[in-house]
Order: structure tokens, then sequence, then C-alpha cells
């Protein structure tokens, strides 16, 4: 293997790799960091144009890194402190692309859709992917508003799960009419509606939107939903955490959909 050390945190690789950790650009190139994202990252086929490594503690999987064509280089410990953002650095980060999906390419039939509809903690973006993913979800679509996925908190979040789902972004003001096109029914939870998700009629094709932490779901798609859920609070909690709600919802849809 071909590779090459780098040592000055102002070499200009590492400079553009840390203005992608920032985000400055949002799109659909991020920096994964740490061994579980890099083998999800791999495994699922992502384009991997850098990667970076330091000791020797990731031999394994540095060589499957140099099989994907990726420019792969040695880094010192302090050009790997420059490169991450965490306190105790992973020893290993890629610069990875996926495929930008559209909302014509989830597959309605094969599980429920998540809405994102301007969460804003990308733990609590990172998390609904993850369980999204777990519940067998079509895919995630991301409103204006919500915290960018590709963030290094949402991906820490995700646990890789952004590897295994269509992420779509798409336009509050005409979402509602193309999830409809595509024979979803819209289904927002809130904290006022009347019927609980445990008694509420969740069959065929779904899209469940979840909305930001304060405000909750936005005006527009609670009028262009086709029906409103609650979930039930029996203690002394005001609410659920919006990932939590999420979970309860997209389970019931998997629990309902396996009888």
């Amino acid at each position: 293997m071909d590779i090459k050390l780098i040592e000055s945190p102002q070499n200009p690789l590492v400079k553009e790799v840390v203005a992608i950790r920032e985000r400055k650009k949002r799109g659909r190139e991020f920096m994964a960091e740490g061994p579980h994202l890099v083998e999800a990252a791999i495994e699922a086929g992502a384009a991997i144009r850098l990667a970076f490594f330091q000791g020797d503690g990731h031999r394994a999987l540095v060589k499957k890194l140099v099989k994907t064509g990726a420019r792969v280089s040695e880094v010192s410990r302090r050009v790997l402190s420059k490169l991450t953002e965490t306190e105790t650095p992973q020893g290993i980060l890629a610069v990875v692309s996926l495929k930008a999906f559209a909302l014509s390419d989830i597959e309605t039939g094969t599980g429920p859709v998540a809405v994102l509809d301007g969460v804003q903690d990308p733990g609590n973006v990172g998390t609904i992917i993850r369980t999204a993913d777990a519940a067998g979800a079509s895919g995630v679509i991301v409103l204006q508003g919500t915290a960018d996925p590709f963030s290094q908190k949402a991906l820490r979040a995700s646990s890789g799960s952004v590897f295994n789902l269509k992420i779509v972004s798409a336009q509050r003001k005409t979402v509602a009419d193309e999830l409809k096109a595509l024979g979803l029914r819209l289904v927002a939870t809130t904290l006022d509606a009347e019927t609980s998700v445990f008694d509420a009629d969740l069959s065929g094709p779904l899209a469940l939107v979840f909305g930001n932490e304060t405000k909750g779901v936005s005006p527009e798609l609670r009028r262009a939903s086709d029906i409103s859920v609650k979930i039930p609070v029996r203690g002394g909690a005001e609410s659920l955490n919006v990932a939590s709600s999420a979970a309860v919802a997209l389970y019931e849809v998997m629990r309902r959909e396996s009888r």
C-alpha cells in the first residue's frame, strides 16, 4: 500500500476535511469518524474519496479502504486531533458521499416514511433515523428547518443507519401533495390530537410526521394531514421527546404490520 504520512495540521488536505466536517457546504459529502461508521460506509458501497488513520489499530479496515479506491493517508496524532472534534479520537475517519435520493425513489409499500418537520436537535434527528431503520421504514424525509442529518452529532446518533435508508430533502410547501401522489396517507403526531396512536387507523402506506421540539408539526402539514395522533401520557411528564415519540409511533406501525 502506497500510503503517505501527513504530519502538519496546515496541510491543504487537512483543511479541506475540516471544512467538510464542519459542513460549511451542506451536501451529500460528509465525514464519517470511527471504525463503526467507516465500516458501515464500506458495506453500504458509499463513495469514499479520502480516508485517514493514526496508529496500527485499524490495519484491516485500512486495507478495505484502499480496495475502495479511496486516497488513504496516515496522520500524526496532532493532525488527527485537528481533523476530529471528539475528545478521544477513534483513530480512523473517511470522507464519504451518498447518492441524492428523490421522493420518487422511496418504495412506499415497504414500510412507513418518517417526515422530519423542523426537528432542530441533531441528536434527535440521528436517533429518529436509527429508529426508522430499525422499524423497517422505507425512507426519511427532511424538511427545511431540520438539523443536518449528516452533521457529526446526527451521524453518531444514527449509528450508521444513514447508510441503510433513503434520506430525502424536500420542501414543506409541496411535500404533502407529493406524498399523497405516491399513495401515502399523512399522519401528524401532535399533543392535542383526540386520537391515540394506539387507537388510530394506521392501515396502508403511511407518512408519519414528527415536528419541531417546541412548536410541533407545522400548520401547513397539520392542515394537509389525513389524521392526527397523540402519544398518550399517563404520568406527570408534559410530553415525550420527539425521538421517543417517533419510536412509539414507528414501532406501533411495525407491530400492526407484523400481526
